[in-house]
């Protein structure tokens, strides 16, 4: 009950159906005891991810609500997708501003996103989240700029965007298999430098694919990124186990696009003492590439299975 509250709020919301709800009214329509919503409302409003809205049985979702809703992907999913889309548009948009402009620049809210056919109704749901997180500052009116905060921000989603943008460019090229885990080396040694992590890159001999070694303090990654027609087997496990072996402490991650057979992974699963190596598929990196996901946070995820439960896990 009250997670669909709270996406309804958010939905209504969202596509401006609705900005708040009579609780009452909406539990007569869905079924609920008026008790039972009534405790609903008192702990959703406890925790901040909703309020009254006026007198009477009337509550709306807030800001802190509809981030939980996002995070935790509980709404629709192209709805959702398309807010994330609107306040990339809108932090770049204010983003040029301030660069022409200054750190002054001052733009109207509708004219944000005017090439990209942004909607007044989802331009303003989104502008009310970055008002209340300090993103830009208002000016009366519908003028705003864009605060030292939202810069950062907007940078932060500016660069996601360019990575997100050259790995779906890289997924779509046809060129040969070497050349693209070349390219997705340099891809992720982007993203691991981002991290704090030395990136090195040591070309071995001709015709072989080279080492991508990422330290940070006492932790080193020797990457082996493969880009294959089909699904990689077990001896590319052995090759990058030789290459951890040789670098005593460190840790194997070998990347396939097209994924692992079931050799592969059990042979990785076993003689954890000898060697330690790291599974990362297509979807691992599309999550990496497309969201504020850390690589770092997801290998630790992966090491820490594979050390409690000997499973390996890629997606």
């Amino acid at each position: 009950m009250h997670i669909k509250l709270l996406v309804d709020l958010y939905e209504g919301a969202a596509t401006r159906k609705y900005d708040n709800l009579n609780w009452a009214e909406w539990a007569s329509a869905n079924g609920y005891e008026l008790a039972d919503v009534d405790r609903a409302y008192e702990e959703l409003k406890e925790q901040g991810l909703v309020k009254s809205h006026a007198l009477g049985r009337y509550v709306e979702i807030t800001t802190s609500g509809i981030v939980c809703v996002e995070q935790n992907e509980l709404a629709d999913t192209e709805l959702m997708a398309r807010q994330d889309e609107v306040k990339t548009i809108m932090l770049r948009d204010l983003l040029e501003v301030r660069n022409e402009r200054g750190p002054s620049g001052i733009t109207d809210l509708f004219d944000l996103g005017s090439s990209d056919g942004l909607e007044r109704e989802e331009i303003y749901f989104n502008y009310k989240i970055l008002l209340d997180y300090g993103m830009v500052e208002r000016h009366g009116g519908s003028r705003i700029h864009l605060t030292a905060r939202g810069v950062e921000l907007a940078r932060k989603v500016a660069a996601t965007k360019a990575l997100n943008t050259r790995w779906l460019e890289l997924k779509s090229d046809n060129s040969n298999p070497q050349r693209r885990g070349h390219e997705l080396e340099k891809l992720l040694g982007e993203v691991l430098e981002k991290e704090g992590y030395t990136v090195v890159l040591n070309k071995r001999s001709l015709g072989e694919e080279n080492d991508l070694i990422a330290s940070q303090g006492f932790s080193t990654f020797v990457f082996s990124c493969k880009w294959e027609k089909n699904p990689i087997g077990s001896p590319a496990v052995r090759d990058i186990r030789e290459r951890v072996t040789a670098r005593p402490g460190s840790i194997g991650v070998l990347v396939s696009v097209s994924g692992f057979t079931g050799e592969a992974v059990e042979l990785a699963e076993s003689r954890l003492e000898s060697a330690v190596v790291l599974f990362l598929g297509e979807a691992d990196l599309d999550d990496v590439f497309n969201s504020d996901r850390k690589l770092a946070d997801l290998l630790l995820d992966k090491h820490q299975l594979l050390m409690n439960e000997k499973k390996i896990k890629y997606a």
